[in-house]
């Protein structure tokens, strides 16, 4: 359940100088990224100096919330195509209007980015996403994406020299890291000046590496999961919903399209009630398969005419852990193995969780200044051990 972290989850540049500048460096970055695409990042002679692994450390023990927002166009390639990829970024880029909308805003200087998306050792073509920053949630149009980075815990260091150094970063953060913690994907490459104006050594990346930490449920949690698994009943609901079939990381894009279709076909208030919240169904374990099917909707309060791609159906579990969630998606992983134990343990009748499993987002993820102000109900349907 630990990628459902990712749920949840958005100057005339032109030509011009500026953004020629942005991804030169880019197209810079992506060759050192491919010297080192058969060993993660590659390693150069001459190491990092003392000075600048205590600055590491020092980054990896702040490690903290982080959020930021890029368009950008996700990929599957080899690292050595990416300079003509961000060519056609930045046409597509300009052709949308999207530069205009970072002249709007006083103070945020667009960048660079590299999204990397998951270890590219021994990997031919490598997941990924090329873009620029933006300082909001922008509305671009395929094939251009919104991406928004929101993690309760990553680190973010400052290098200072050769591309072809970056894999020594990342090592010494997962060095520094407390025991039990990891870095993990996706990674954010941030250039912050222009590699063919200075010397090697001057070179500026940002690095944003998510961390994951074992997450340990506190004694509250466990006595509200213990009330909850104890208290589990029948829910059912009236649903308007769309179903998808992808990997759990677009979710977020799939309630937009969602919410979409039910504005366009005039499905408002006076159906779903001002207070509803949308309610995803998630029909098998994200840890385990990539291709995942989800289904997408909003419980309405009477009957209603519903048109493709949107569907009208009854959705109902007997016996079902309702559990009210605030903070971090990553926790749910804990309370679910949580519910497990104690179902599984019950004196009488031992059950354990099935899927599909629900979310209701009780506030907005795009609106939230930290995870912490997330809240969740997290509905798990319980049956009888070994589906007896």
């Amino acid at each position: 359940m630990k990628d459902l972290t990712l749920f949840v989850r958005s100057v005339r540049l032109g030509a011009g100088a500026g953004f020629t500048a942005l991804l030169a460096g880019a197209s810079l970055l992506a060759g050192a990224l491919f010297l080192v695409g058969a060993t993660a990042f590659s390693q150069e002679q001459g190491g990092l100096d003392e000075e600048h692994i205590e600055c590491i450390r020092a980054a990896a023990n702040e490690a903290g919330p982080v959020g930021q927002w890029a368009v950008v166009r996700r990929v599957t390639a080899p690292f050595q195509r990416v300079e003509a990829l961000l060519e056609a970024f930045s046409r597509e880029f300009a052709a949308q209007g999207l530069d205009e909308a970072l002249l709007t805003r006083e103070g945020f200087e667009s960048k660079a980015v590299v999204i990397v998306y998951q270890d590219p050792r021994g990997m031919a073509e490598v997941p990924m996403a090329i873009g620029l920053t933006v300082p909001g949630a922008l509305r671009p149009r395929d094939p251009l994406t919104l991406e928004r980075f929101l993690e309760p815990v990553a680190v973010r260091c400052s290098h200072m020299g050769p591309y072809e150094r970056l894999n020594q970063v990342f090592e010494e953060i997962e060095k520094a890291l407390p025991e039990g913690s990891r870095p993990t994907f996706p990674v954010w490459l941030r250039l912050m000046n222009d590699p063919r104006t200075v010397e090697p050594d001057l070179i500026h990346t940002d690095l944003v590496v998510p961390v994951v930490r074992p997450p340990a449920l506190t004694d509250d949690e466990r006595k509200r999961v213990a009330d909850a698994v104890g208290a589990a009943g029948r829910v059912e609901y009236l649903l308007a919903s769309q179903r998808f079939v992808g990997p759990i990381e677009r979710i977020g894009e799939f309630l937009k399209q969602f919410m979409a279709a039910f504005e366009e076909q005039g499905l408002g208030e006076s159906l779903a009630g001002a207070a509803t919240a949308p309610l995803a169904l998630v029909y098998s374990n994200p840890d385990l398969v990539r291709e995942v099917e989800m289904e997408i909707g909003l419980p309405l309060v009477r009957r209603a005419d519903v048109k493709e791609p949107l569907r009208l159906r009854e959705v109902g579990f007997d016996r079902t852990v309702l559990y009210t969630h605030a903070g971090e998606y990553e926790r749910l992983s804990a309370i679910h193995s949580e519910i497990s134990q104690v179902a599984r343990t019950a004196a009488q009748a031992p059950l354990e969780p099935t899927w599909p499993v629900a979310l209701r987002l009780l506030t907005d993820p795009d609106t939230v200044a930290t995870t912490d102000e997330i809240k969740t109900q997290f509905l798990v349907p319980l049956g009888a051990v070994g589906g007896g």
